[in-house]
């Protein structure tokens, strides 16, 4: 009980806010040792900071000069690494602010050499005074470009806002008479309409360091959600809950436009306000029905959709517009339920013979249901196409694929439905591929030359080709160990879950002996290290100019694809490889990087990024680990890797950083996760008709004109 009362005290003490004082607790010792009992002197603080978090997040309202507003996604920070993560999740969608900790010490050190402001190399002094006690900007960056326990204070206020140009407040923690526990602006804030606001959380030590971080709501939002709690009026309640419903998925289709994952929240946030009209109006509001279903098929829950859908539909059975049908139809279409769905949007064009989304999707349907796998793997084996070797110097196409196991058969699609649409082989149409795990297979197999005598140079395989591996060969590659006492021991000794053998037959059958430097096309195919945990980059470049980095293509295969507790890694040369994807899943960064380092100007530059299909478990915390949850979790040999390597969001960024239209990226999500050694063929078939889906959706809802463009660009046909 006495341990309990110390750990209450030390976390309001932390918090500003004193239940017990340290005389009562200096008593409460004597006491225990008046009996003979030691004090209990430890406190639990992982427990300690746990509980902070949780108090921290739990704070809903901003006073800013004097007017209490709603705060809007409040995150705790233990340090600077999270700050920066959390911060470039709350920024704004127009400045799509993409920064992390080694990011923000290399633009710092590049202020100090390069710049000549002396305010501003007078600030980054007292940083690295106030930081190490020293002042080498070297030694600064060191020290702080990885660090985990680097924390943040309001010294380095100016430099975050300068750097990203981001007004960032200031507040702390106070006790309010009404509200309880608020934050409060230290200095006073012009407030303007339908404007959210970064903030910091300081705690009251001498340094102020940061301990958290939270946006304000807009005012308008802000002024809903006051109405709201003023009224007693369950249809002025319904009202307000649908004007905030509306703001909510305005935002999220306006941040559709920019990347799935930031349009997550404001989804949810609408799914949250539609449920609370259905609630209050006992289910019987049919905007709201509706408007719940869309959120739901927009975050990837068809099942539910599918269910929460025919349900209003029969209980509106009198009223239900084109839009409950065509909802339900496109949820049926997402679960491969093509004659129900094709119903379902059936109904909706009798209902609005003009509903335009209703005959593009029954366009998609007829395409689906028509061509099953086995009759379109027929077209794709039948089909050629032509060879050139890319020679523009005004275009420099990038083809870049994610790693994700059996996933991979869904980028090999698309690329297929590239093929079949050009005519051409995606080595005609692509100056470099990258690809990590799985997508390097992939973009090996296509650059991969076929030698002859009698004809020219040409790819050995078509894109048809490596799904056909896929559908064909997969199981190959997950070999287990005929040993019974090896899978006895497995789980508890935590070896790889299969052997080497199968993959490593199948990748020196398709690839024999071809080097990295015969292929097609720049090759880049990541790696990690496995015992300095950094990422080593395989590249065609490199090999052209040391022979020693001229290694077989089955060999790099190898390595990258060497997963985390799936396989055991693998040995090259003196030096032994895991799975690229841990650190680097999404390789587009690395092909861009190349790219920009042969002089290649970054306006010519164009990235077509394929990914291998995603599963979102949180859309509050879209981007927490996602790509973990097809490792076997918990593992401590993935985590360390992934921990101890810089993650940044590569989309986001090259977003941020490349033209409009120069960066396109393809990705499908997934309603559940499939693991990576999932081969079953219900598997298999249901991700090359997740691709197919996928394809034709970009093809029928944007009228041919993303994908046209796309297309145009690849084949140099852009105007």
């Amino acid at each position: 009980m006495i341990l309990t009362v110390k750990q209450r005290r030390a976390t309001s003490a932390n918090n500003q806010f004193f239940i017990i004082s340290e005389t009562l607790e200096q008593a409460l010792d004597d006491l225990l040792l008046a009996f003979g009992y030691s004090p209990l002197s430890n406190v639990n603080h992982e427990l300690l900071t746990l509980e902070n978090h949780i108090l921290l997040e739990n704070i809903k309202k901003v006073q800013i000069n004097g007017i209490l507003i709603n705060c809007h996604c409040v995150k705790a920070v233990a340090n600077a690494s999270k700050f920066f993560t959390d911060l470039s999740e709350l920024s704004f969608d127009e400045q799509k602010i993409i920064i992390n900790q080694e990011n923000f010490v290399s633009k710092v050190k590049d202020i100090y050499e390069k710049n000549n402001d002396s305010t501003l190399k007078l600030a980054i002094e007292m940083i690295m005074k106030n930081d190490i006690n020293d002042n080498s900007i070297f030694n600064w960056e060191v020290c702080h470009a990885y660090a985990q326990n680097w924390a943040l204070s309001t010294i380095h206020l100016p430099l975050l806002s300068k750097i990203y140009n981001v007004t960032i407040h200031s507040c702390t923690i106070i006790q309010h008479s009404t509200e309880g526990r608020i934050f409060m602006t230290k200095e006073k804030i012009p407030i303007e309409y339908d404007t959210q606001r970064v903030f910091v959380v300081l705690n009251n030590d001498q340094q102020q360091h940061i301990i958290g971080l939270f946006t304000s709501c807009e005012l308008r939002l802000n002024y809903l959600y006051n109405q709201l709690n003023l009224s007693d009026s369950n249809e002025v309640k319904i009202d307000i809950y649908h004007q905030i419903a509306l703001n909510h998925r305005l935002k999220a289709e306006h941040n559709e436009k920019i990347h799935h994952l930031k349009a997550l929240r404001s989804w949810h946030s609408a799914m949250e306000n539609y449920s609370e009209i259905l609630a209050l109006s006992n289910t019987n509001d049919l905007q709201a029905a509706l408007g719940y279903g869309r959120c739901l098929i927009m975050l990837s829950k068809f099942i539910r959709a599918i269910k929460f859908l025919s349900e209003t539909i029969e209980t509106h059975q009198k009223s239900i517009t084109a839009e409950g049908w065509y909802l339900l139809g496109v949820a049926k279409r997402k679960r491969y339920l093509y004659k129900e769905a094709k119903y379902a949007i059936k109904v909706a064009l009798r209902l609005d013979q003009n509903y335009a989304d209703a005959k593009s999707e029954l366009q998609i349907i007829d395409c689906l249901q028509d061509q099953t796998m086995e009759k379109h793997l027929k077209i794709y084996k039948n089909m050629t196409t032509t060879y050139s070797k890319q020679c523009r110097t005004d275009s420099y196409n990038i083809l870049s694929i994610d790693g994700g196991g059996v996933r991979g058969i869904m980028p090999a699609v698309l690329i297929s439905e590239i093929e079949r649409r050009t005519n051409r082989s995606a080595a005609s149409l692509f100056h470099s591929m990258a690809g990590t795990s799985t997508g390097a297979i992939i973009a090996a197999g296509l650059s991969t030359p076929e030698f002859s005598i009698d004809e020219p140079v040409k790819p050995r395989y078509k894109s048809s080709d490596i799904v056909q591996l896929y559908h064909e060969h997969s199981s190959e590659v997950f070999k287990q160990s005929p040993s019974l006492i090896y899978n006895f021991r497995r789980p508890i000794t935590q070896e790889s879950k299969y052997i080497d053998e199968g993959r490593y037959e199948l990748f020196r059958r398709y690839f024999c002996d071809t080097k990295i430097s015969n292929a097609l096309t720049d090759l880049i195919i990541p790696a990690v290290r496995h015992d300095s945990k950094s990422t080593h980059i395989f590249n065609t470049y490199t090999s052209l100019c040391d022979k020693k980095e001229d290694y077989k293509l089955y060999d790099i295969l190898m390595c990258t694809t060497a997963a985390p507790t799936y396989f055991q890694p693998y040995k090259l040369g003196s030096k032994s490889y895991v799975d690229g994807g841990v650190q680097m899943n999404n390789p587009a960064m690395a092909a861009y990087t190349q790219a920009k380092s042969g002089n290649t100007s970054q306006e010519n530059i164009f990235i077509l990024s394929l990914g291998t299909g995603d599963y979102i478990p949180d859309p509050i915390k879209p981007d927490a680990y996602r790509h973990l949850l097809f490792y076997v979790k918990n593992s401590r040999e993935v985590l360390n890797i992934v921990f101890d390597g810089p993650q940044s969001n590569t989309d986001l960024h090259l977003l941020h950083i490349m033209e409009k239209d120069k960066y396109c990226r393809w990705q499908m999500w997934l309603e559940e996760p499939i693991e990576l050694d999932d081969c079953q063929e219900t598997t298999i078939n249901c991700l090359y008709d997740h691709a197919r889906a996928f394809f034709e959706e970009i093809d029928a809802y944007d009228n041919g004109k993303r994908l046209g463009l796309v297309l145009d660009r690849l084949k140099g046909d852009e105007h």
